[in-house]
């Protein structure tokens, strides 16, 4: 933040103390000529005498005055530019020297190092506290696949900045258009794991669940052409199934079908079947998450095991 308005401020003090102390002169010299009629009738004769000294060309005293004071005036303006680009100098390497950033204090971030999130909101010089762009800088760390939400503040003396960041949270990986994407909730993909950040976050994203079936497949005709259209319809179905309530179990992969269903695989339970779901609003998503759990129980007190459990049917399950 540059304080343009000082050298201004400096400026128009000088033109206003010029042009106030040229206006209080004349009101002066017009009050001490205000003399008495006795004397002015005395000084008659002296004033004639002198008359070329008090007069040039015709020209009373006050007019002459008044545009010496003018034309003061009109020197002082011209000379405005020029002295104020002398203050905003001299402000400048003010500024630079006393009021440069000491320190810069990041956190929320756990997955994107502090270096990269430097080099994106350009501090890794850190600036002056008056020229930090705050609102410029956290529209570049918005821009970041990784950070939901910033904030930027700063501090004087200590002359510091402090950076917040909230970043996303993957949900899930998608097979995308050739790529493996993180999702988060939203829908959003952040980033391939072609060029992970870290290897802390190849260890994290090893155990988000997988949603496949959204690229096309040769000779495979799908209910919705684009990829596009298949991720958001994928997305938005598995958006209701964790609002009525979630799957009893954790999940290692998703299947968007051909025909719209999603198969579910889960995690690390051996000889578990496969659920088929087809659900279009939230109360047919909670009945199929009731009628889950009803069959898994059955099996478990049966002590039977199924391949595959069919609840894509509004009010029935289909054990195979």
């Amino acid at each position: 933040m540059r304080l343009n308005w000082l050298p201004s401020l400096v400026i128009t003090a000088v033109v206003a103390g010029g042009l106030g102390a040229g206006s209080a002169y004349l009101q002066r010299h017009a009050a001490s000529t205000q003399t008495s009629s006795a004397e002015a009738s005395s000084t008659t004769a002296l004033l004639q005498q002198t008359q070329p000294i008090a007069e040039s060309e015709g020209a009373p005293l006050n007019s002459q005055l008044r545009t010496a004071f003018d034309e003061l005036g009109v020197l002082t303006l011209q000379a405005y530019d020029e002295v104020r680009n002398v203050l905003e100098r001299r402000w400048e390497r003010l500024a630079a020297n006393v009021f440069r950033v000491s320190s810069v204090r990041i956190e929320g971030n756990y997955r994107v190092p502090d270096r990269v999130i430097l080099r994106s909101a350009d501090l890794l010089i850190p600036p002056s506290v008056f020229e930090a762009d705050l609102q410029g800088r956290r529209e570049q760390l918005l821009r970041m696949p990784w950070i939901a939400e910033a904030t930027i503040e700063t501090d004087i003396f200590p002359n510091r900045i402090l950076l917040t960041v909230k970043e996303k949270e993957p949900w899930l990986v998608a097979e995308y258009e050739g790529h493996s994407w993180l999702v988060d909730r939203s829908g959003t993909l952040i980033e391939t794991l072609t060029a992970p950040i870290n290897a802390e976050l190849v260890l994290e994203m090893s155990e988000l669940p997988r949603l496949g079936g959204l690229d096309a497949k040769e000779n495979v005709q799908s209910f919705l052409r684009s990829p596009n259209a298949r991720f958001e319809y994928a997305i938005e179905t598995l958006r209701l199934l964790e609002l009525a309530g979630g799957l009893p179990f954790a999940v290692e992969r998703y299947e968007l079908l051909p025909q719209g269903a999603i198969r579910v695989s889960a995690l690390d339970l051996r000889g578990a079947p496969e659920i088929l779901l087809a659900p279009t609003d939230l109360d047919s998503a909670q009945t199929a998450i009731r009628q889950l759990g009803a069959v898994l129980s059955d099996l478990t007190q049966r002590n039977e095991q199924a391949r595959e459990i069919d609840l894509r049917y509004q009010g029935q399950a289909v054990v195979r």
